[in-house]
């Protein structure tokens, strides 16, 4: 994420921001009462939505793309698995 903001030219100060914001960060899920560890960005603080949109505004936009807001999509068409999965890879 800190090459991406870098790229849009907003700082070494918030790149260093948005990387210590991501790092670390876990939670946990109990199912049947057992733990399980979960990583990924902080669900509901107000910065995952603006970092996400930072992060999309220079991601490739293609046929198989597909984004609104804070949801991203990549759709994979093919006749077989293999097909469909190189047509997400090259999206």
């Amino acid at each position: 994420m800190a090459h991406r903001l870098l790229a849009l030219g907003l700082g070494a100060r918030p790149a260093l921001f948005a990387e210590r914001f991501m790092t670390s960060r876990t939670a946990s899920l109990v199912l049947d009462g057992k733990a399980r560890p979960q990583a990924g960005l902080l669900q509901g603080s107000p910065l995952s939505p603006v970092l996400l949109a930072l992060y999309l505004a220079i991601a490739p936009a293609g046929p198989g793309t597909f984004n609104y807001v804070d949801d991203f999509a990549v759709l994979g068409v093919g006749r077989t698995y293999e097909s469909a999965k190189a047509a997400v890879e090259r999206a």
